[in-house]
């Protein structure tokens, strides 16, 4: 029992009585007659229950105190007295996260029949060069904020909005990647931790504060970004899938543009 009093109204309402008879082996006492299952409190009709501590044996004792209930026509009104500590003790350790993608982080390469004219051999192989580009955009995405959120200096707010506008730029390509995907019968493995495990992307050094820094970093990172979508163009035209070829070749020449600003930028050494 959770530290309250609820009404005989069905089972659903009698999880925790139960829970509280098989930690305990005692049952909650009815309050009024004609309530008197008291091998079966979920199957209670009509009425309402209390637990009395002063039933059980010290060592039986659940961990809240004691409680009050009073009647207001239908309504049960309770007060909760305290928490004893030892029920402290019982409760399970909150998550302090799940931590890094890890043996319950799964990619799904599950394919779906559809009528697209490609083989089926055909749509696996594009649907894995396809797998690697979408952890690859999540994570450039992601490092592109960082970027954003995290630059210090004299050009703070220039650079602020630079690295934005990367993001704003790869952003729809997660879509857009993901939906291609699914249309050849994938299933799009675009989670964090998927992409985590998954993308070619290098680290992003989360160490830097300093503008140019940042530029630097991030244009190596976008850089390595651009090169995949070549591949993928190139790599999904030796399978026979041009459109899904032209699809990326698109799609670098958006990125590339990103490049071309933050490059800018290196070879001046600063923003003009």
């Amino acid at each position: 029992m959770r530290g309250s009093v609820r009404g005989c109204t069905g089972a659903s309402s009698w999880v925790d009585c139960t829970r509280l008879r098989q930690t305990t082996g005692k049952l909650p006492r009815p309050l009024k007659k004609g309530c008197g299952v008291r091998g079966n409190p979920a199957q209670h009709c009509a009425s309402y229950c209390l637990l009395r501590n002063d039933e059980m044996a010290p060592a039986e004792q659940p961990g809240w105190i004691s409680q009050s209930v009073r009647y207001s026509g239908s309504t049960v009104v309770h007060e909760e007295r305290h928490m004893a500590s030892n029920s402290i003790k019982e409760m399970p350790a909150k998550k302090q996260g799940a931590g890094v993608p890890g043996p319950a982080t799964k990619i799904n390469s599950k394919m779906y029949h559809n009528r697209v004219a490609l083989t089926d051999e055909q749509k696996t192989k594009t649907v894995a060069v396809m797998q690697e580009r979408l952890a690859a955009s999540l994570d450039m995405y992601s490092q592109a904020k960082f970027a954003h959120w995290n630059v210090k200096g004299v050009n703070f707010y220039q650079l602020h909005l630079v690295f934005d506008s990367v993001a704003d730029a790869i952003f729809p390509q997660i879509d857009q990647i993901a939906e291609r995907l699914t249309q050849l019968g994938g299933v799009a493995n675009g989670t964090v931790r998927q992409s985590a495990n998954s993308s070619p992307i290098p680290e992003y050094d989360t160490t830097l504060t300093s503008g140019m820094d940042h530029v630097n970093a991030l244009a190596n990172a976008l850089g390595c970004y651009c090169q995949e979508l070549r591949e993928a163009s190139d790599k999904i035209d030796e399978i026979g899938d041009e459109p899904s070829s032209d699809f990326f070749k698109q799609l670098v020449v958006e990125a590339e543009e990103q490049l071309y600003f933050l490059e800018s930028h290196l070879e001046a050494g600063d923003v003009q």
